[in-house]
């Protein structure tokens, strides 16, 4: 059976069919690697330009400090690099929130980075990394996410009323479930807790979607004690970055404003939910801190 013919490379050589040429391989010549990566060395900007500066650092080490594991899917290493969830170049200003951190050991962080910056993109019928932020579903725009935490009592309802506009979102689990039951917030029935669950989740899943309008805003209220409690809202909006603020009063001060304000629930209840807060409370180093206790009358 009679071969095919050569072919010829545009450099002039003659090649059997099929064969690459060696001038469209990337050279393995120690000098000619070492070069190559000297030239591109010097054209990048420092570490510090492009924005893991002196800063960074401390954050990044508080950060592995209370998230000493990688977050990746049936991984359980210590985690070792702490990953940008959006990168410093698309969102410069998210580039020391913890809500747009997540730790990885080394191996997949070294993974995430060759994906991301082009030299390891999945085949085209590859399912999506584990790790990826979801698609907008809904829109071309991504909504800014506010988490407002604090004790019971603390007012992050009021606050969020001082701050919020006119087309903002806000999503309140009490207010929630008064609406499925007609009543006001705080007198509902257990009972309607687990479909007020089911509706709040799906909003945060709505929010992940994006919308079509820009600047769109979304405010979230939860008591957000623990860095965990945090973390499942940041999850559950799709692992888009999420501003938080804390408002934070002394234990016994929410309990005079419970008598201030003629709270309708038990009074026990309140007290014990507001010293489990205080108990439970993880400080975010990087989180916008309002300490209430000062301006109490």
């Amino acid at each position: 059976m009679p071969s095919l013919p050569p072919t010829a490379c545009a450099c002039g050589k003659r090649l059997a069919f099929g064969q690459r040429c060696t001038c469209t391989q990337p050279s393995r010549d120690p000098e000619r690697v070492r070069a190559r990566n000297a030239a591109f060395d010097a054209n990048r900007p420092t570490a510090a330009q492009r924005g893991y500066d002196a800063a960074w650092k401390k954050c990044r080490s508080l950060f592995l400090a209370q998230n000493p594991t990688c977050v990746h899917p049936d991984c359980r290493q210590p985690a070792t690099d702490v990953d940008h969830i959006i990168s410093i170049r698309d969102r410069p200003d998210l580039r020391l929130s913890w809500s747009n951190l997540r730790p990885f050991c080394h191996s997949h962080h070294s993974a995430r980075t060759a994906r991301d910056q082009g030299f390891a993109r999945p085949g085209r019928n590859s399912p999506p990394p584990a790790d990826a932020v979801p698609k907008l579903r809904y829109g071309h725009f991504p909504l800014s996410i506010t988490l407002v935490c604090g004790p019971p009592a603390s007012g992050k309802t009021s606050y969020v009323k001082s701050q919020a506009r006119t087309g903002d979102l806000i999503i309140d689990l009490d207010s929630i479930a008064a609406a499925l039951c007609l009543s006001q917030p705080h007198l509902q029935s257990i009972d309607v807790l687990p479909f007020a669950w089911e509706a709040r989740d799906a909003l945060y899943a709505r929010i992940a979607g994006g919308s079509k309008k820009p600047g769109q805003r979304a405010w979230i209220i939860c008591g957000g004690a623990r860095a965990e409690d945090r973390r499942r809202v940041v999850q559950a909006t799709g692992g888009r970055p999420v501003s938080t603020v804390m408002l934070f009063i002394n234990a016994s001060e929410c309990v005079l404003r419970l008598s201030r304000d003629h709270d309708p629930r038990p009074r026990s209840e309140m007290v014990a939910a507001i010293e489990a807060w205080h108990r439970n409370y993880e400080p975010d180093p990087l989180a916008e801190t309002i300490n209430l206790s000062q301006s109490m009358p």
